[in-house]
């Protein structure tokens, strides 16, 4: 076979493998660049329909988060181009979530129904409807803040301590007032009768006040979303349901 013929078939035989490399890589195309999108939208309650404040909307499983304002209002930056849970949550509410595909702005509206409050009624007549998921029973250290928790610390009469959670608790009657029980503390300490929903009624002592400290329950007030804190030396009665 002449020299240039064997050339040439050397030329295809190599061509047609190029050709047959590339057929088989497969193409690539470039990702689209990333992008944000808006998400507002608005809370209300399902029962009067007026704006919820202080609602966490967050995107489900990531940090991307907002609180409603006053109006019920909210608004947060996503990434684009996916879709993803959007979840309004706060105590004295029903959770709720929804998804929305985060191509565009867009916009998403919650209505969350309410759960029961407890009510705390003070010396002056005055109600507040509090969220029970956010009742605590606490004490006021000096200088340094609140130490709440969702448990007494109750000194009884013959000197034993009890720690129920504020779930078993039907009522506190008050205002809480000094008394001298040498067994439960060396000072005076605050007094309080509680009404347990077995039907028990018992006095306790707050422990937490034998040093002095100011004993409160606190909690996020149901219409404006804020925690406000109650001496107890101005309650009447705290009602749970």
């Amino acid at each position: 076979m002449p020299q240039f013929t064997r050339l040439a078939i050397s030329i295809s035989a190599v061509t047609l493998l190029s050709l047959s490399a590339l057929a088989a890589t497969p193409r690539r195309h470039a990702s689209p660049a990333p992008y944000n999108v808006k998400i507002t939208g608005v809370v209300l309650d399902a029962t009067t329909n007026k704006p919820v404040a202080s609602v966490d909307v967050t995107i489900v499983n990531s940090k991307t988060k907002a609180a409603t304002d006053a109006e019920g209002k909210f608004s947060m930056t996503a990434l684009g181009g996916y879709s993803v849970g959007v979840e309004a949550a706060r105590s004295g509410y029903t959770s709720q979530t929804k998804t929305v595909t985060a191509t565009h702005d867009t916009t998403v509206n919650f209505t969350l129904t309410p759960t029961a409050t407890a009510t705390v009624r003070e010396v002056n007549g005055t109600t507040t409807q509090v969220d029970v998921e956010s009742l605590k029973l606490a004490y006021l250290v000096p200088f340094s803040g609140y130490v709440s928790s969702s448990t007494g610390n109750f000194c009884l009469a013959d000197g034993n301590v009890t720690h129920p959670n504020i779930s078993e608790i039907s009522k506190l009657i008050g205002p809480a007032t000094p008394q001298s029980v040498s067994k439960c503390c060396n000072f005076p300490i605050m007094s309080m009768q509680v009404v347990f929903k077995s039907g028990q009624t018992q006095t306790v002592y707050f422990v937490d006040s034998c040093f002095g400290n100011e004993v409160d329950v606190l909690g996020r007030e149901h219409n404006t979303g804020q925690f406000v804190y109650f001496n107890l030396t101005n309650v009447a009665e705290v009602t749970l349901p």
